[in-house]
């Protein structure tokens, strides 16, 4: 008699979610689900505009989180160990979670990407008068740099991929632009973040 076969495991989700939300809608009160490492590594960001970008995309990923595991976002546990240095500045790893996530901002946008693959996204504002990218992610498209090639370059980084796939995104806001890094390819979807700060945690 034949030994039955194991049931076929379901397939693998590939999908990477992609999360935009404008730099307007950074709040004070969005440091509330923070925990005590991400506050302290705002108080050592100088300029008020870089320091609200890093705020809403620490707040922006711990939403995302929250709506896919059902976690309260204060509750999302976010490891961002330097592998260099040991300081709370690296690639963000959700502890106890399947995701990979991903989070860039630019100028007027913060994203935040997250799939079950490793990826790397990147987003950068087109802006002229500076070589490479600064605080707020300007490129100068005239000069050394363009802006493609280093949005690819940076998500490639963030990804860890050696080879990955590119898509292109849509931000929601002219003058940017933005590339998703993958191993896979899965369906992207692009969502609108700003519902997902609105809830209380």
């Amino acid at each position: 008699m034949d030994t039955p076969l194991p049931p076929a495991s379901p397939p693998r989700d590939t999908t990477t979610h992609v999360w935009w939300t404008p730099l307007t809608l950074a709040s004070i009160e969005q440091l509330d689900v923070l925990d005590e490492p991400e506050r302290a590594r705002l108080e050592r960001i100088a300029p008020p505009a870089d320091r609200a970008r890093v705020m809403l995309g620490a707040a922006l990923l711990r939403h995302a989180i929250a709506g896919l595991s059902g976690l309260a976002p204060d509750l999302v546990e976010v490891d961002r160990t330097c592998e260099e240095c040991g300081r709370q500045h690296g690639r963000p790893v959700l502890v106890g979670q399947p995701w990979q996530a991903s989070v860039s901002h630019s100028g007027l946008l913060t994203v935040v990407a997250l799939c079950l693959e490793p990826i790397g996204i990147d987003v950068q504002r087109r802006t002229g008068g500076q070589r490479g990218a600064g605080g707020d992610g300007r490129v100068d498209v005239d000069g050394e740099v363009d802006v493609e090639d280093w949005v690819r370059r940076e998500a490639r980084f963030k990804s860890g991929l050696v080879a990955p796939s590119f898509v292109d995104l849509h931000p929601p806001a002219p003058g940017h632009v933005a590339i998703l890094a993958r191993s896979g390819n899965g369906p992207v979807v692009e969502h609108d973040g700003a519902e997902l700060l609105r809830r209380r945690p």
